[in-house]
């Protein structure tokens, strides 16, 4: 039995083992400050991300959190809303966990910067786990990952992956890939800011070295809902996919 496995119903990954590792990407802290700028006014998200992230820590009894990249929204810099948002979000965290790491995305500039007391910000590169005997390799997704490609499975996140429910609804998915552009076993996760925007399955150009590898893998790619429904390969989702809504 393979020691990972998927967090039914939420864009999140459990890996078994001492300790239980809790694995999320894209929160896009301050996303909402981008979408005032703009003209559209939501409250801020980081207490609402935060609490779902403290409640999967509860039900799975996960003592270690990584953080795929993409932790903040903007690209370049930290803003000062940004800088708050996120000193709230880890005050709250660090309790919870014995352990927090940071992979860091392309959004995550200024990171360095901030005071992470015993939060860890690893490579850009990845990271690799021993997860019951096997290697877990983790990393955001934009760049190459030669420095985890031999591992037993590679996690990304990057994409922030859907499927169209009808006029106006999107349904976040998961991609795994067995033996996908030289790497061993792929996992695409969803994004866990439920407010982002994303790439439609198989109508959106691959972002990243790995999502390339897997369109061109193909038939290989299997795309998952969130509830853990099989919808088919990639090739067979290649004009895209429509569910419906009702």
């Amino acid at each position: 039995m393979r020691p990972w496995r998927f967090v039914v119903g939420h864009p999140a990954l459990i890996l078994e083992g001492d300790p239980r590792t809790l694995v999320v990407s894209d929160l896009h802290v301050g996303l909402e400050d981008e979408l005032r700028r703009n003209g559209i006014f939501l409250p801020p998200q980081t207490q609402k991300v935060t609490g779902h992230i403290i409640s999967l820590a509860g039900k799975s009894s996960a003592r270690r959190l990584v953080m795929l990249g993409d932790v903040k929204h903007s690209v370049t810099g930290l803003s000062q809303y940004e800088l708050r948002e996120l000193h709230e979000m880890f005050s709250a965290l660090i309790p919870v966990f014995d352990e927090i790491i940071i992979v860091p995305g392309n959004h995550d500039a200024g990171l360095t910067y901030m005071s992470l007391g015993p939060i860890k910000l690893a490579r850009q590169g990845g990271i690799v786990l021993d997860v019951k005997g096997r290697k877990v390799g983790l990393a955001h997704g934009h760049t190459r990952v030669d420095f985890i490609s031999a591992s037993d499975l590679v996690v990304v996140g990057h994409n922030h992956l859907y499927v169209r429910g009808g006029p106006g609804r999107n349904y976040p998915v998961w991609v795994r890939c067995v033996d996908c552009g030289g790497l061993r076993e792929v996992i695409v996760l969803p994004a866990f800011n439920e407010l982002l925007g994303g790439a439609a399955v198989g109508d959106s150009e691959p972002r990243g070295p790995i999502m390339r590898a897997i369109v061109e893998s193909g038939e290989r790619a299997e795309i998952y809902t969130l509830d853990g429904y099989y919808l088919g390969n990639l090739s067979s989702l290649s004009s895209g996919l429509t569910l419906d809504a009702e």
